[in-house]
């Protein structure tokens, strides 16, 4: 019997996981509270549907809203659109094309890098938005599932780092 092939999982961002991506991240929450919050019992759930290999369930994205205080008509809508186009299109008509407020703007502090991570933080921003949000999306599963003390192949482990 011939070895099982794995299947590769693409994830595909979307306007919406960008939105619960960028909202939580705002917030300072993990990906387990958030998880938590909406009564899924798998923190690395929300690490999955950020990087696009999961969906939510629709009845569950009005207290998603709720846990990252986000309005939950707008991303109630704008889960509707990407998730059920068809059902989106009956329901606000086919010209309507909904997009989401722009989030709150965040604090931002200055963080000092060595000039070998400046560049390498340059090189990753030149990337295609995609393949960037892609990238981040996998980090911040890696390291949500690293807090969370999943237990992830010794590849992936991640040790601590000193500057």
């Amino acid at each position: 019997m011939p070895p099982r092939r794995r299947r590769e999982h693409k994830g595909q961002v979307t306007e919406f996981t960008r939105v619960i991506s960028e909202r939580r991240l705002a917030l300072g929450k993990t990906q387990a509270e958030i998880a938590r919050a909406i009564g899924v019992s798998s923190p690395e759930f929300i690490g999955m549907v950020e990087a696009g290999l999961r969906r939510i369930d629709l009845n569950r994205v009005p207290t998603l809203a709720s846990a990252l205080s986000y309005d939950p008509a707008e991303l109630c809508k704008l889960a509707l659109q990407e998730q059920a186009p068809e059902m989106f299109r009956t329901l606000f008509g086919a010209g309507y094309s909904f997009t989401p407020k722009e989030l709150s703007p965040q604090k931002v502090d200055t963080v000092h890098v060595s000039t070998e991570t400046r560049e390498f933080l340059e090189r990753l921003h030149a990337l295609p938005a995609e393949l960037t949000r892609l990238i981040e999306g996998l980090v911040r599963y890696l390291y949500s599932a690293h807090l969370a003390g999943s237990r992830l192949p010794r590849s992936l482990r991640l040790e601590p780092y000193e500057l």
